[in-house]
């Protein structure tokens, strides 16, 4: 007489749940990469805007400056985690103007900034320090 066993062994259980376990923690990592890389994609896309609105604001004035800026686009210089507008959701972001040029920059991951400038330069650095022409270094 042969008997029937319906269902499975704990061993073959166990077995499965390592599986599942092991393609969980690989897609989970995967995730995390993913994540931080739209991190940093979104703060460029978001200067790459600041420096669109900081021309259109040379071309709407009248005596063709960047002065005023910073300010006009939203970066708020005694609390810049509150600013509006452009500069909200930055990390870090610094914003310097003055009639000739600007520059701003935030943090992208870690301590690696990413940074525009009046001249068109866009990459890694931060603003010059200084007094103008405010440009990334």
């Amino acid at each position: 007489m042969i008997k029937n066993k319906k269902g499975f062994t704990l061993i073959e259980l166990l077995v499965v749940i390592a599986i599942i376990g092991i393609l969980s923690s690989v897609v989970l990592a995967s995730l995390n990469s993913a994540r931080s890389k739209g991190e940093v994609a979104k703060t460029k896309a978001q200067l790459s805007q600041i420096r669109t609105q900081g021309e259109l604001y040379y071309d709407d004035q009248t005596t063709g400056t960047y002065a005023g800026v910073c300010d006009e686009l939203g970066f708020d210089a005694t609390t810049p985690a509150n600013s509006d507008l452009l500069f909200a959701g930055l990390s870090d972001p610094h914003c310097s103007d003055d009639d000739a040029s600007y520059a701003a920059d935030a943090i992208t991951t870690g301590t690696d900034t990413w940074c525009i400038d009046s001249t068109g330069y866009t990459a890694d650095g931060s603003v010059s320090t200084g007094t103008g022409p405010y440009t990334c270094t």
